[in-house]
């Protein structure tokens, strides 16, 4: 599920908002995702966020995913868990087809050590932008091997791919 679509004056803000190191707007837009998403019945037990590769914080001294989820977290009164990792650094996924998207994140996750707190959790997956959903697969898939019971992915916006 997505909140936005990620065009126009939005895509413009949310943009800036990826690649400067602006926290201050991550608390309202998280307000703007955890309005758009239906909890569904006993809703969720931990959010987390999708990981951001090694080079991307090198280039971005930020995490917007990251940042998002751990906004959305405090104001739905849920902890955090940041049971997944990058096994690896690729190359961005701005510009790539949908087949290469995949191509790009296959094997690129993996679990860590809190993932041992997922097993019958219903989880929150939560990304800033999702485009194919190739990432937000990729790590759905792995957190379902975990033993979470349920993931449901949360996207503030999504971009037509």
């Amino acid at each position: 599920m997505a909140a936005v679509d990620y065009s126009g004056e939005l895509r413009d803000l949310l943009t800036r908002w990826k690649f400067t190191p602006t926290t201050s707007f991550s608390r309202p837009l998280s307000a703007v995702l955890l309005r758009s998403i239906p909890r569904g019945p006993g809703g969720w037990d931990l959010v987390v966020p999708v990981p951001q590769r090694e080079s991307a914080w090198r280039t971005r001294g930020f995490h917007p995913a990251g940042d998002l989820a751990r906004a959305v977290a405090r104001q739905a009164q849920l902890p955090i868990c940041q049971p997944l990792v990058c096994r690896r650094d690729v190359q961005p996924q701005v510009g790539l087809t949908a087949v290469q998207r995949r191509r790009n994140v296959e094997r690129l996750f993996r679990t860590g050590p809190a993932s041992r707190r997922l097993p019958g959790k219903r989880l929150l997956l939560v990304d800033d932008v999702v485009t194919t959903t190739a990432t937000a697969a990729a790590c759905a898939g792995i957190l379902r091997d975990a033993d979470a019971s349920s993931v449901t992915v949360a996207a503030l916006a999504r971009a037509a791919p």
